[in-house]
Formats: C-alpha cells, sequence, structure tokens
C-alpha cells in the first residue's frame, strides 16, 4: 500500500488511522501545515524537505550508510572537480538498503549533480503496511546519521 501526504488537525491519529483502514505501530506528527509526517518509536530521525521520519535503526547500519555517503561525496567532489570542456568520467550511483524493523533504501546518482551540496537522495521507507517514498538533501542526511552516532555514543 502506498500512503500518500494528506491534511490532518494536529494529533489527528483516527484520521489517519481510517486513511490506513487498520491500526499501526507508526505514530502521526505534523508540522505547522497539517502535513503529515510518520513518526517510529526509534531513535533515527530522518530530517526531510516538510516533516520528518523516524524509524528503528541499528548503530552498525548507520556506520554503513556514513561510509556509503562518504564514497558519494567522494564521487560528487570528482564530478565538481572536472575542469571545464571536459566531460566528467561517470560515477557510479549510491544504492544502500536496510532490512530490520522496516526496509529503508537511499539512492542517488551523482553524474546530475554539479556539487555535494546540491544532491538529493531518493528515500524509500517501507513495512507490511505502508510505504514512504519521498526526496530528500543529502547534507541534511549526513547531519542527521552523524548526531544518531554521536548519540548512540
Amino acid at each position: 500500500m502506498t500512503v500518500r501526504w494528506g491534511r490532518a488537525m494536529k494529533g489527528d491519529r483516527q484520521t489517519f488511522e481510517h486513511f490506513v483502514r487498520r491500526p499501526i505501530s507508526f505514530k502521526i506528527k505534523t508540522n505547522n501545515f497539517g502535513i503529515f509526517c510518520f513518526m517510529g518509536t526509534s531513535q533515527l530521525t530522518l530530517n526531510l524537505t516538510e516533516g520528518s521520519v523516524s524509524f528503528s535503526f541499528t548503530t552498525e547500519a548507520a556506520q554503513a550508510l556514513k561510509t556509503a555517503i562518504a564514497q558519494l561525496l567522494e564521487s560528487l567532489k570528482a564530478n565538481a572537480a572536472k575542469t571545464p570542456g571536459t566531460r566528467p568520467t561517470p560515477q557510479k550511483p549510491m544504492e544502500y538498503q536496510y532490512t530490520g524493523d522496516v526496509f529503508l533504501e537511499i539512492f542517488c546518482n551523482p553524474n546530475i549533480y554539479a556539487s555535494p551540496f546540491a544532491a538529493k537522495v531518493l528515500l524509500t521507507l517501507r513495512d507490511d503496511r505502508i510505504r514512504l517514498s519521498t526526496e530528500a538533501e543529502l547534507t541534511r542526511i549526513v547531519e542527521d546519521i552523524n548526531q544518531f552516532l554521536e548519540q548512540a555514543d
């Protein structure tokens, strides 16, 4: 089932449960505009363009994601450092997957962004009852992962 963003009153859990037609383990949080934001009950919070999402995540998985993002940043820097008039070497896209309480997939093609600061990732988070697919800024994801790892220490 794909869940779409919708409007609700702040804290309106009944509206959301009616929307998905059965109670689920996600909590609802809305931003100032009344947009649904799906919040899990665990520690990692990823800040999106509008809202945020939280879910169970391990420290080992966070380290693996941090390593994958570091490699992506190197690819983005290589593209940004190309000399004018030359064709850059195509870089391999980052495809990160994590399976735990939820399935997380993060994808980014470094060949389409001029710099690491402009890069965005496609993020998919799903379980057996709900699926969230959205775009997020790479710099925000890096900050969120670093904050998660600092809190885990």
